[in-house]
């Protein structure tokens, strides 16, 4: 894993991430890099972790 690379994602709705994202959010995760997201929160979140 590299040091530094980090990658966020910008949406507007919490949904759309979870059906079109997630799993590319989780392979850059799995990849070493530090994914941070910024929605607007619709579904409730049991844990911060992607």
């Amino acid at each position: 894993m590299q040091a530094g690379r980090s990658i966020l994602y910008l949406v507007t709705e919490d949904w759309y991430f979870c059906l079109h994202r997630l799993p590319i959010a989780r392979a850059a995760r799995d990849a070493g890099y530090t994914v941070y997201i910024a929605a607007d929160c619709v579904i409730p979140v049991a844990s911060p972790a992607v």
